[in-house]
């Protein structure tokens, strides 16, 4: 089959579908022979001007397996939107070298897939966009909810205790630090409270003052010594300040009487409400019969 035809179906096959990984090996079938294509391996990052750099990379399969510790034959970069460059590293088979003129067709290849992969990319960060907190980059409420109801329905979410914090306090930071330090604070909490994060847990951001977490039983006591006092980084004058900024807390300890999701928040969030104005203590527990007491007590 000519290059042209090769190339012509290639086009056609990756325009028929959003999701570009995968049904990227079916479209390069054909061009695999041609050029003796062995992988294609994306990595995503963020660039180091974002305010995400450093985070971990995402590698994306696109075509044949995953390698690793093995220099690539060619390597191809692309600029995309939200801080992000996507680097492509291609493996080719018995150590074949691309003359010019095959260099010039395979990267005109290359520019196909990038851009379909620049505009996969772009569709799962507006989807992502929907459940993120814009400020600090967490999951938001929706986020949230979304993670304890997968937990709900697979039944292991009697595992879990669930938090509401309010930090102590932060109005006052904001006021003497200004509101765009403030806003920087902020995102340095958020990073700094996502660092104990383990998989399989969330922590949420719903704006302000206010997070939300989902942790394993055994690991609440350390979580909660953790938002007894993160430090962090205040500027003000070209003076680097050290911050140490508490939370109080919620605990809900989740049971079965558990019927929704939202009950997560409803409970933990009533139980630090009672923690900060009621008990004056930096966290409190609670089940559904603490909740229901509560709630009687608020509406005496």
């Amino acid at each position: 089959m000519s290059f042209e035809k090769s190339f012509e179906n290639f086009v056609q096959i990756l325009s028929e579908e959003e999701v570009t990984p995968e049904i990227t090996p079916s479209a390069l079938a054909d061009l695999s022979k041609e050029y003796s294509l062995r992988s294609i391996v994306s990595v995503v990052s963020f660039k180091p001007t974002s305010d995400k750099a450093g985070e971990p990379d995402t590698v994306i399969p696109l075509f044949g397996p995953t390698i690793e510790k093995e220099e690539p034959d060619y390597l191809f970069k692309s600029n995309m939107a939200g801080d992000r460059t996507v680097t492509y590293y291609v493996y080719l088979s018995g150590g074949r070298r691309l003359n010019d003129a095959e260099y010039k067709n395979f990267s005109l290849i290359m520019d196909v897939l990038s851009f379909h992969m620049e505009r996969f990319l772009l569709i799962n960060i507006v989807k992502n966009s929907a459940f993120t907190q814009y400020l600090t980059g967490l999951p938001n409420s929706g986020g949230f909810l979304t993670f304890v109801g997968e937990r709900f329905a697979s039944g292991e979410i009697l595992k879990y205790d669930g938090f509401f914090l309010n930090l102590k306090s932060f109005g006052l930071i904001s006021r003497r630090y200004g509101i765009q330090e403030g806003d920087e604070i902020m995102k340095r909490y958020a990073k700094k409270l996502n660092e104990f994060i383990e998989p399989g847990e969330i922590v949420a951001h719903f704006g302000g003052d206010n997070y939300t977490a989902l942790i394993k039983k055994e690991r609440t006591k350390s979580f909660l010594k953790y938002i007894s006092s993160i430090p962090v980084t205040g500027i003000k004058n070209d003076r680097e300040d050290e911050i140490n900024i508490s939370a109080v807390a919620g605990v809900y300890a989740i049971d079965e009487s558990m019927t929704s999701p939202g009950q997560v928040i409803s409970r933990a969030s009533m139980a630090c409400n009672y923690a900060k104005n009621v008990a004056n203590k930096p966290y409190v527990f609670v089940n559904k019969a603490m909740s229901t007491r509560i709630y009687r007590q608020k509406h005496i």
